[in-house]
């Protein structure tokens, strides 16, 4: 195996632009993290790994 190349691993992030508005106007709603991933049919914890990374 070549080392110079890593394999990034896991699934494909289901994460787009846009949901950073719709996630922070429905914040402002009042919705939750767990509402916010059955909103984007994702799971809570995949929230909460959209929200560590950098914009």
């Amino acid at each position: 195996m070549n080392a110079t190349k890593k394999h990034p691993g896991g699934r494909p992030t289901a994460y787009k632009p846009e949901y950073a508005e719709q996630a922070y106007n429905y914040s402002l709603l009042g919705a939750t993290d767990k509402q916010l991933a059955e909103f984007f049919r994702v799971s809570v914890r995949t929230i909460n790994a959209w929200k560590k990374k950098p914009a």
